[in-house]
C-alpha cells in the first residue's frame, strides 16, 4: 500500500521489553525463480522476530527489501498499569522500520492483570491469554488501549508530529491492525477457543480503531488448522461459527491463515478451504494474509517434520514463496510473513522447530534461506556500511516469551 511522504519527527529511547511469541507454520511448493518479487509489491514479503530487534537488524531488513514487519503489541507490557504506558520499544521499532520503508503489521495481544477477567482458575501467565470480554470495564479498557495505539502510530498519530526527541523517521503510519493471535488455538485464546467471542472482540476492535482512523484496516488473526480441542476448532467449523455472528463481515478487511501443511497439496487445501468458508460467509472478495510460514534449519531428525536442515529450509522457502507469489491473485493473498527473522538463542520445550526457524543464526550470520529471501525480494543481504543511527540506549536483555509456542 502506498503511503504519502511527509517527513516528520518522533521517538523515545529504547527500553526493550516486548518479546514476540513463537509460532510456526509449514508449506511446500514448486521451484522458485528469483523473479517472484516482480509479481507482487514490496510489502507482500514480511518477517516476524522472536527477539527484540536492534537498529542494525532493521537496517538489514531494509536492505533485503523486507516490506512488512509483523510485531506483537503486548498489552500487559505496554500498559502494565491503567493509563501508564511504556511505548519506548515500539517507538524504536516503528521509527527504524519507517526509516527503512518497512510497513508494520502489529497484532495487539494479551490482557494485563489490572483488567478484571474471569481467569477460570488459570495462573497469572495463562490468564493474560483470556480476551478482555468478561465485563464492560474490560471491553472499555481494550478499546482505550487500541485507540491510544492508533492515536500514537496511525495517520494522525503524535508519534509523527512530536519533535521533542531524537528520532526523525519518514512519515509511514500504521494502517493495518491484526486482532489477537490464533484464536482457534487454546494456547492463545483461553480458557478455550470461542469463535463467537472472537467475533465480538473483532467488532469491539474495529469500532475502537475506526474511531481514530476511519480508513484503518482490520486483519483477522491467523487461523490455526489443527488446534487443541478437536475438530470443532478446525478451519471449517470454526469459521462457520464465526460467520454466524450477525454482521461480522462488516468489521474486518482481511482474513489470515497459518498454514501448517507438510505438503504442497496440504497448503493448497488449507487455503482453498479458508477461501471457501470466506465465500460462504459473504467475504470471498477479501484478501488473505499468510501471517506465518517457516521451517527450521537444524539437522533433520525423526518425527520432527518441520526441521529440514540448512539446505532444506532454503529450498522450502524458495518453493513456498514462488507458489504464493504465483497464486497471489487467484488466492487473493495479501502478504506472506516468514517465521522467524533470527534464531533466538534458546529453545522451546514444546516447539523443537522454533529455535532454528530464523533466516539468520543467533549471532546474526545469514543462513542460505536469507540469501534466497533477498534474491526473491530483489534486495541485498547486507546494508551499506554506515554509522548506526538511533541505537537503543542499552542492549536488549534475552527475551522471555510470555506465550509459549505450539506444536503442529
Amino acid at each position: 500500500m502506498t503511503r504519502s511522504a511527509s517527513p516528520r519527527s518522533r521517538s523515545r529511547g529504547l527500553a526493550a521489553r516486548v518479546a514476540v511469541l513463537a509460532v510456526l507454520a509449514v508449506a511446500a511448493g514448486a521451484a522458485a525463480p528469483a523473479s517472484a518479487s516482480a509479481e507482487v509489491p514490496r510489502d507482500f514479503w514480511g518477517v516476524i522476530p522472536i527477539n527484540d530487534l536492534s537498529s542494525s537488524e532493521i537496517d538489514q531488513m531494509g536492505s533485503g527489501n523486507v516490506g512488512t514487519l509483523r510485531l506483537m503489541f503486548l498489552w500487559p507490557a505496554i500498559e502494565p498499569k491503567r493509563d501508564s504506558y511504556d511505548w519506548s520499544y515500539l517507538d524504536f521499532v516503528v521509527a527504524n522500520a519507517a526509516r527503512n520503508g518497512i510497513e508494520m503489521l502489529p497484532f495487539p495481544y494479551g490482557t494485563p492483570d489490572w483488567v478484571k477477567v474471569d481467569c477460570h482458575g488459570l495462573d497469572e501467565g495463562l490468564c493474560q491469554r483470556v480476551p478482555p470480554l468478561g465485563s464492560q470495564e474490560a471491553k472499555q479498557a481494550w478499546s482505550d488501549f487500541l485507540a491510544d495505539a492508533v492515536s500514537r502510530y496511525g495517520p494522525e498519530g503524535t508519534f509523527w508530529s512530536d519533535t521533542s526527541d531524537a528520532y526523525n523517521p519518514p512519515y509511514l503510519p500504521i494502517r493495518r491492525w491484526q486482532i489477537w493471535n490464533e484464536p482457534s488455538s487454546q494456547t492463545y485464546y483461553r480458557p478455550r477457543p470461542d469463535p463467537k467471542g472472537y467475533a465480538n472482540l473483532v467488532k469491539l476492535s474495529d469500532e475502537a480503531i475506526h474511531s481514530v482512523d476511519p480508513e484503518g484496516e482490520i486483519v483477522l488473526a491467523g487461523i490455526f488448522p489443527a488446534p487443541e480441542g478437536g475438530k470443532k476448532f478446525r478451519i471449517a467449523p470454526y469459521l462457520d461459527a464465526f460467520y454466524d455472528v450477525h454482521g461480522i463481515g462488516k468489521h474486518f478487511d482481511a482474513a489470515a491463515l497459518h498454514p501448517y501443511a507438510r505438503t504442497l497439496n496440504g497448503l493448497r487445501k488449507q487455503i482453498k478451504n479458508v477461501r471457501r468458508q470466506m465465500r460462504r460467509g459473504g467475504s470471498g472478495g477479501k484478501p488473505l494474509w499468510i501471517s506465518e510460514v517457516g521451517w527450521g534449519s537444524d539437522p533433520p531428525v525423526a518425527n520432527r517434520p518441520l526441521i529440514k536442515g540448512l539446505d532444506g529450509q532454503r529450498e522450502l522457502l524458495e518453493r513456498s514463496f514462488h507458489l504464493l507469489a504465483s497464486k497471489h491473485a487467484a488466492w487473493k493473498i495479501a502478504g506472506v510473513i516468514w517465521y522467524a527473522w533470527r534464531d533466538p538463542g534458546f529453545g522451546f520445550e514444546n516447539c523443537p522447530f522454533c529455535s532454528s526457524a530464523g533466516l539468520l543464526k543467533e549471532n546474526g550470520n545469514p543462513k542460505p534461506a536469507w540469501d534466497s529471501y533477498v534474491e526473491i525480494t530483489g534486495g541485498e543481504p547486507n546494508p551499506p556500511s554506515q554509522p548506526t543511527p538511533t541505537p537503543p540506549p542499552t542492549s536488549p536483555p534475552p527475551p522471555t516469551s510470555p506465550i509459549p509456542p505450539i506444536l503442529p
